[in-house]
């Protein structure tokens, strides 16, 4: 705090005016008093000298002429006393200032040295880590320059720092001392590296060397779930001709324990095809334990009998000789892709998700039983529904649809908001279901198994409102369809396009508002398709110049376009040479 100077220049002639009258004592302890007054309150040694060169003179002139002599003596042993109490007081001040500054840069190191720790220990990537131990390191000794060699084998062993002039390095070592690789800082931003910039970087070494230790077994930790996670999982789907299926698995969380969720598809006799998915509850060795244990147990039972409820029953009963204190929500079901007939049971598990080439999507409805393991004494109901051709079953785990905090049916309405958007192919259903619903690393493990029937005819044939509304099934029909041919996805995207653009123009064109119906039919021969768009309506001229870019459309993608128009209508056709021709089970898939 700043002393006023008028006020200290009244004090300071006050305690001299005092000492003058008491012969010399009284009045001294003011002057020390003074002097440390005058430090602390940031007086220099200029302005001190400037009062009592006022306050002096003043007295002067003001004694008579016997006694300027007195006065002057006195002012003299005052100044001194005043003095030498000021430099002492200001030297340790001074000496006060200086500690308590490095007191504070000590402890701010050490506040960065606490930083540091709980920045790399939470860091689980090791190149993630390393490129923070380099900011961390120049900022922690001033430093321009900072390099951190990691490399096992590599650095001067334990309790060897380096410091010159430029540059201060130390080893990173591993729990048995062993060189590690060096961290080094150069190009200090004030002076010179001292030893307790060194003492610093030993100690941030230490830290960062048990940090990336530590990274790197968590790392290797990881690899090894994930191999053991991808081994109790089905290496790959079964091929199976009557049935287009797609799974996607996501692991969930930061640890390293193997999560519970498992899938399976199973060939069934007289064509049917059994669908499962599961769920352990927990995580770690016990629960990848139950799930294998379940998986294998579910392909034998379901060989076994057609009854998706006696084959639950079955489950539960095993699931109680396994383990006591494990539990696993499960949905089984069995599809007759000839039918499209479906019966499935659920123990405990988020009900199956069915759409269709219209835009619908409904959950199936029906009671769900006690997860497996929950008593040894259960019985299952069956919930029955037919999927129409080229209809998709999406099955899924709870890590999907449950968010902490909020209701479960929450989390149900979203996917099924979104799977009506989505296409029935089952990859890239799935891919846009994760897309939309998961943002980062899931907190819990997610599993996906979409499923699609596929159509057996080798045409197709509808007839459809002309609104636009008819657009939507239209694109997933054809392109259930189109799958079924062996296009690929690329090749279906363009035919789709330019068929859409056709029932466009029959449905704005050919009625107006208020139209009547449309047909498309396609057919595929050998590695050809071609699919006609017929109204009974005549085209109308264009009436916009931005508009009626249809036909261009069409003639981009499409090998082959014509259009005939007479008094019973307009019939569009369109031709495709697919690239591999014909392949049945699995079609449209990319190859490897």
């Amino acid at each position: 705090m700043s002393t006023d100077l008028e006020t200290f220049h009244a004090g300071y002639a006050e305690a001299f005016r005092s000492y003058l009258d008491g012969g010399g004592e009284t009045g001294l302890e003011s002057a020390y008093e003074l002097g440390r007054e005058a430090v602390t309150g940031g007086l220099s040694l200029l302005e001190l000298a400037g009062v009592h060169h006022d306050v002096l003179a003043g007295c002067i002139q003001k004694a008579p002429p016997s006694d300027v002599d007195r006065v002057a003596h006195a002012g003299r042993s005052f100044f001194l006393e005043s003095l030498s109490t000021f430099e002492m007081t200001q030297r340790g001040f001074r000496e006060a200032q200086e500690t308590a500054r490095l007191e504070q840069l000590h402890a701010a190191r050490l506040r960065g040295l606490a930083d540091a720790a709980l920045t790399l220990n939470s860091t689980l990537s090791v190149d993630e880590m390393l490129e923070r131990l380099r900011a961390i390191a120049c900022g922690i000794v001033g430093a321009e320059n900072s390099t951190v060699d990691p490399a096992p084998g590599r650095g001067d062993g334990p309790g060897a720092p380096l410091r010159d002039r430029g540059r201060l390095a130390a080893p990173l070592v591993d729990r048995d001392g062993r060189p590690q690789g060096l961290i080094a800082v150069s190009g200090k931003r004030e002076g010179e590296f001292t030893e307790e910039d060194e003492s610093i970087i030993v100690q941030l070494a230490h830290l960062a060397s048990v940090a990336i230790e530590n990274a790197r077994l968590y790392e290797q930790e990881r690899r090894i779930a994930k191999t053991l996670q991808d081994n109790l999982l089905p290496e790959e789907l079964p091929d199976i001709s009557t049935v287009n299926t797609w799974a996607e698995y996501w692991a969930g969380g930061d640890g390293v324990d193997v999560g519970g969720d498992w899938y399976e598809v199973i060939p069934l006799p007289g064509g049917r095809v059994g669908l499962a998915i599961g769920d352990v509850v927990g995580r770690g060795v016990r629960a990848a334990a139950m799930m294998g244990h379940l998986r294998m147990a579910l392909r034998a039972y379901a060989l076994e009998t057609e009854s998706p409820a006696l084959v639950a029953e079955r489950m539960t009963r095993f699931a109680r000789t396994l383990d006591g204190d494990q539990m696993c929500t499960c949905v089984y079901a069995v599809l007759d892709p000839a039918s499209g007939g479906l019966c499935c049971a659920n123990a405990g598990h988020p009900p199956p998700l069915v759409l269709t080439s219209d835009g619908g999507a409904s959950f199936i409805a029906g009671r769900p039983g006690l997860p497996f393991g929950v008593s040894g004494r259960t019985e299952y109901a069956e919930a029955v529904v037919e999927l129409e051709p080229g209809a998709t079953l999406l099955l899924y785990t709870d890590g999907l649809v449950e968010k902490r905090g909020e209701a479960i049916d929450v989390g149900l309405e979203r996917l099924r908001s979104v799977a009506a958007e989505a296409p029935l192919d089952p990859e890239a259903l799935c891919e846009r279901v994760l897309e939309s619903l998961i943002e980062g690393p899931p907190d819990d493990d997610v599993a996906l198994l979409a499923v699609q029937t596929v159509p057996q005819d080798d045409s197709l044939d509808l007839t459809l409102p002309a609104e636009p509304r008819a657009l939507g099934p239209l694109r997933r029909r054809l392109g259930a369809w189109l799958q079924h041919t062996g296009a690929t996805r690329d090749e279906s995207y363009d035919i789709v396009l330019a068929t859409c653009e056709a029932a466009a123009n029959a449905i704005e064109h050919a009625y107006g508002p208020g139209g009547a119906e449309f047909g498309v039919t396609a057919r595929a021969s050998g590695s050809e398709v071609v699919i006609e768009v017929h109204d009974r309506g005549a085209w109308r001229e264009r009436r916009e110049a931005r508009r009626g870019r249809g036909l261009v459309v069409m003639r981009v993608v499409m090998d082959d376009v014509s259009v005939k128009s007479d008094d019973g209508g307009t019939n569009v056709r369109l031709r495709r040479r697919l690239e591999r021709g014909r392949q049945r089970g699995g079609a449209g898939a990319d190859p490897d």
